[in-house]
C-alpha cells in the first residue's frame, strides 16, 4: 500500500459535509498526507488509486426522503447497480462519516447505505461509522470526537507515519498551536486578579433581552475565575483556521447593495442563458406581494406571504415541484458591527470595501475569487449559526482579556464545557456578532475572522405557481418565522424577515411594482425590489405523467404550496386541451360543411361552470384530494391561506374533494389536524390507493405532522385496506415510496 495515501470524498447539499472534508483535507496535507479531496460524483477520477490500495474518508450527508445530495447522485447509481462485481472495491479501506436529522424518516440514509454497500462490494473499514444529527444541534458531540479518533486510526493504518507528526505547524501570524498547562494556569490567575472587566472595544450590539451571558450555564466550581483548565482538556489549535488575503491598492469604491454585487457577480461569470446557480443566481424582480393571513404585518406569531417574481428574460424553464434557492443577505447592523470590531486590527489603508484575493484552501471555500470584507460579510459568511468548538478555541488567541480567553477556552474543551456550550450557543441560538459583544475584547482579524465563518447557506422554498399558466411569473409563499428558543430568546428567521422587509412597500397596499414605478422615487425603489435566485429541481415530487392517475396532496400550513402549484398546472393544462379540442372541432373542414354546426360553439366559447370537470369525461382522469389544514377558517386569526385559489378549484373540478382541518375552531375542545379528515375518509383513501393507482404527496412540518399522517395511513391501511397488520401496511408504503407513489417535502 502506497504510503500516507488519503482520498477525502464528499456528498454535500447545503455545504457542511463539504466544510468538514475540506477541514480534514487540510489537516490531512499539514500532517504530510498524500491528500486529494473530491466530490463523490468525481469517483472516477480514483480509479487507478482503487486498484493500486487506498485509504477514503467519505462525508455525506441525506437530503430530501432519503435522497443523495446533487453531488453525489452519479456515485449513490453506481455503487447500488446489483451487477457490480463483490470484489470490486477489495483494495479499498474507508470510513464514513454520515450527516442527517432525525426529523426525517431515513436519518443518515445514504451515509449507512454508502457504508453497507461498500462492504458488499469487498471494501473494508477501518475506522467505525458515525452518524451526526443536524436536526437536534448535537452534532458537534458527535463530530468532534469522530476526528479526534480518526487520526490515530490512520496512523495506525499507515504504519510508516512519522512519529510526533501530529502536531500541526503554527499558523500565520504567529498564533500558538498549542496550549501549555503553565500558560492556562498563568491566565486563570491573571483572571483572579482582574477587578475590573475591559471596556467594550466597540459599541454595543442591541441584544435581546433574554439572552443570557455564559456565567449564568457554568457551575460554580469552573466559573470561579481560579479556575484552571486541565491541558487535556484544551484541544490543539487547528493550523488551516487561517486563510491568506492580499489586499489590493485599488482606489475604494462606494459599496453597492447586496442586489448590485449579485448582478456584477453574474455579469462576470461565463453561465449560459437560463443557467443559474448559488453562486451566480438571477436577480429576480418582485412584482407583487400580498399577506395570506388576515392578520397580516399585526399578526406576531403567524405571518405567511405571497410573492410573484418576475422571470422574464432569465430563461428560466421549472416544473411544479421544483424548489428556489434564495439568497439572503446578513442583517446590516451585523455586518457593521463584525466590521467595526475588526477595524483595528485591518492593515493600514485597508477599509471593509478594499478588494481582496484570497488563497483558496478549505478556509476560503465559501468566498469568490475576489472581494470586499463587507461583501464577504454581508453575502458568503454565515453570522447567524453558533460557532463550532475548533471556530471557539481560535477565537480565544484574540482576546486580549484573560478571563474571556479562559472562557473561549473553557466552550471550546472536550468535556468540562459540554453543556455550558449547548446551553450557551446551541440552545440560544447565539449568532456571531451576539458572541462578539458578550466577549468584547475578542478582535479577530479578517484572515481569522473569515476562516472561521461557514458558508451562508441558501434558502430553499417550493414553488406556487406554474409557467403553463404564467411563462413570466414564478411565485412563492412563506412564513415569516419567529419562534422562542428552549432558553426563552425570541429570535426570527434569517431569510424571511429579510423577504419581509424587502417587499413591505408591497405589503402595506394594494400597491405592485407597476404602480410603484408611477414615479422616479417610486421608480428607484422597484428596482430594489429583487430577489437573488436559483431553481433547484425536483428528484421526486412532481405530479405523474398522466392525469389518468389519482393524487392525494396533504399539505397543512405553508406545505400547501407546492400543491397549488400542482393544480394551477392541472387547471392550466385542462384548459389547454379543452381549447385544442375546441379548435380542432371548429372551422371548415375541406369536406365542405362547417364543424361548429356539428358541435357548438368554438375557440372563444364562454367556460360553463364545472367545464374543466367535464374534462375528466374524455381519457379517464383520476381524482385529486386536497387535505389542507390551519388554525383559524374566520376572523382576525385566519391562516387559511390560499382559500379562494382552492375554492376555485374545487369549483372548476379541477379538485375533486377538499378537506379542510382547523385545529383552534369548533366547540368540542378537540383539536383537528389533516390525519383526523384523512381517517373520516379512510375507506375512500384506501380504494384509491390500493386498487387505482393513487400517488400520495406530504408536505409540510417534518416534526410532528409527517409521522402523524404516516401513521394515519397505517391505519386506513389495516382497517379498510384488508392488510390485517401494521407490517404489511408499513411494506405496502414502502414499496410505495420505492416506486415514487408515496413522497415527502418535510422540513424542521
Amino acid at each position: 500500500m502506497p504510503a500516507r495515501r488519503l482520498a477525502v470524498l464528499y456528498g454535500s447539499q447545503t455545504g457542511n459535509a463539504k466544510s468538514i472534508a475540506e477541514t480534514l483535507h487540510d489537516e490531512a496535507l499539514k500532517k504530510d498526507y498524500e491528500s486529494v479531496l473530491l466530490p463523490l460524483n468525481k469517483y472516477k477520477n480514483l480509479t487507478p488509486s482503487l486498484e493500486e490500495g487506498t485509504v477514503a474518508v467519505i462525508i455525506c450527508s441525506t437530503t430530501g426522503n432519503g435522497d443523495p445530495p446533487e453531488n453525489s447522485d452519479r456515485f449513490w447509481r453506481f455503487i447500488k447497480k446489483r451487477t457490480n462485481s463483490k470484489t470490486l472495491f477489495s483494495n479499498l479501506k474507508y470510513t464514513v462519516l454520515g450527516l442527517g436529522d432525525t426529523n426525517y424518516d431515513k436519518f443518515c440514509f445514504v451515509g449507512q447505505g454508502i457504508n453497507r454497500r461498500l462492504l458488499e462490494l469487498g471494501a473494508s473499514a477501518f475506522y467505525p461509522m458515525a452518524c451526526a444529527d443536524e436536526g437536534t444541534g448535537t452534532m458537534e458531540e458527535t463530530i468532534e470526537p469522530w476526528l479526534e479518533g480518526l487520526w490515530s486510526a490512520l496512523d495506525k493504518l499507515h504504519a510508516s507515519a512519522t512519529e510526533g507528526n501530529t502536531t500541526a505547524p503554527s499558523s500565520p501570524g504567529g498564533d500558538h498551536t498549542d496550549v501549555e498547562a503553565s500558560s492556562v494556569s498563568d491566565e486563570a490567575a491573571a483572571a483572579a486578579q482582574t477587578d475590573e472587566p475591559q471596556p467594550p472595544a466597540s459599541p454595543v450590539l442591541e441584544l435581546p433581552p433574554d439572552l443570557k451571558p455564559l456565567d449564568g450555564f457554568l457551575p460554580d466550581s469552573i466559573a470561579d475565575p481560579a479556575f484552571v483548565l486541565p491541558e487535556a482538556e484544551v484541544p490543539k489549535l487547528r493550523s488551516n483556521l487561517w486563510v491568506s488575503l492580499t489586499f489590493e491598492p485599488e482606489p475604494v469604491e462606494e459599496a453597492p447593495a447586496a442586489e448590485g454585487l449579485w448582478v456584477r457577480r453574474r455579469r462576470a461569470s461565463s453561465l449560459a442563458e437560463g443557467q443559474y446557480t448559488a453562486e451566480h443566481p438571477f436577480p429576480a424582480r418582485v412584482r407583487a406581494a400580498r399577506y395570506l393571513t388576515a392578520a397580516g404585518a399585526a399578526s406576531r406569531d403567524r405571518r405567511v406571504i405571497h410573492i410573484e417574481l418576475d422571470i422574464a428574460r432569465s430563461g428560466m424553464a421549472y416544473e411544479p415541484g421544483d424548489a428556489v434557492g434564495v439568497r439572503c443577505p446578513n442583517p446590516r447592523a451585523w455586518v457593521d458591527y463584525v466590521l467595526h470590531r475588526t477595524a483595528a486590527v485591518l492593515p493600514p489603508g485597508v477599509t471593509a470595501d478594499t478588494p481582496f484575493t484570497h488563497g483558496g484552501g478549505a478556509a476560503a471555500a465559501a468566498l469568490p475569487p475576489r472581494c470586499s470584507l463587507r461583501e464577504a460579510l454581508t453575502l458568503h459568511a454565515d453570522l447567524q449559526s453558533p460557532l463550532r468548538k475548533p471556530a471557539l478555541r481560535a477565537l480565544a488567541e484574540h482576546c486580549e482579556d484573560a478571563g474571556e480567553r479562559r472562557r473561549l477556552l473553557l466552550l471550546a474543551s472536550r468535556t468540562l464545557g459540554n453543556s455550558a456550550y449547548a446551553a450557551f450557543l446551541q440552545e440560544q441560538r447565539l449568532s456571531v456578532p451576539e458572541l462578539l459583544a458578550l466577549f468584547p475584547s475578542c478582535a479577530p482579524p479578517p484572515e481569522r475572522l473569515l476562516a472561521l465563518l461557514p458558508p451562508l447557506p441558501p434558502r430553499y422554498y417550493s414553488v406556487a405557481s406554474s409557467q403553463l399558466a404564467g411563462p413570466d411569473r414564478l411565485c412563492l409563499a412563506f412564513s415569516a418565522v419567529r419562534y422562542t428558543t428552549k432558553s426563552g430568546v425570541e429570535r426570527e428567521g434569517l431569510c424571511t424577515s429579510w423577504l419581509e422587509a424587502l417587499v413591505a412597500p408591497l405589503l402595506s397596499s394594494a400597491t405592485t411594482t407597476s404602480t410603484l414605478t408611477s414615479t422616479p422615487d417610486g421608480e428607484a425603489a422597484a428596482a430594489a425590489l429583487t430577489v437573488p435566485i436559483f431553481l433547484r429541481p425536483t428528484k421526486e415530487f412532481y405530479l405523474p405523467g398522466s392525469p389518468r392517475w389519482p393524487c392525494i396532496l396533504v399539505g397543512p400550513g405553508t406545505g400547501v404550496a407546492p400543491f397549488i402549484g400542482f393544480l394551477e398546472h392541472r387547471e392550466a393544462r385542462a384548459r389547454r386541451d379543452i381549447e385544442d379540442s375546441a379548435a380542432a372541432a371548429s372551422g371548415c373542414w375541406r369536406g365542405g360543411f362547417d364543424i361548429e354546426a356539428i358541435v357548438g360553439g368554438g375557440c372563444g366559447a364562454a367556460e360553463a361552470p364545472g367545464e374543466l370537470a367535464q374534462w375528466r369525461q374524455g381519457e379517464r382522469k383520476g381524482e385529486t384530494w386536497l387535505f389542507f389544514g390551519c388554525r383559524h377558517a374566520e376572523g382576525p386569526g385566519c391562516d387559511w391561506i390560499y382559500r379562494e385559489a382552492m375554492e376555485g378549484f374545487k369549483a372548476n373540478g379541477v379538485l375533486s374533494r377538499l378537506e379542510c382541518a382547523f385545529s383552534r375552531d369548533g366547540d368540542s375542545g378537540q383539536k383537528q389536524y389533516v390525519q383526523h379528515k384523512m381517517a373520516a375518509h379512510g375507506a375512500a383513501l384506501a380504494q384509491l390507493l390500493l386498487h387505482e393507482g393513487a400517488y400520495l404527496y406530504i408536505c409540510g412540518d417534518g416534526n410532528d405532522m409527517a409521522r402523524d399522517v404516516h401513521a394515519a395511513v397505517l391505519d386506513i391501511l389495516v382497517e379498510h385496506g384488508g392488510m390485517g397488520a401494521r407490517d404489511a401496511a408499513e411494506a405496502f408504503l414502502k414499496d410505495l415510496k420505492e416506486r415514487r407513489r408515496y413522497v415527502l417535502d418535510v422540513w424542521s
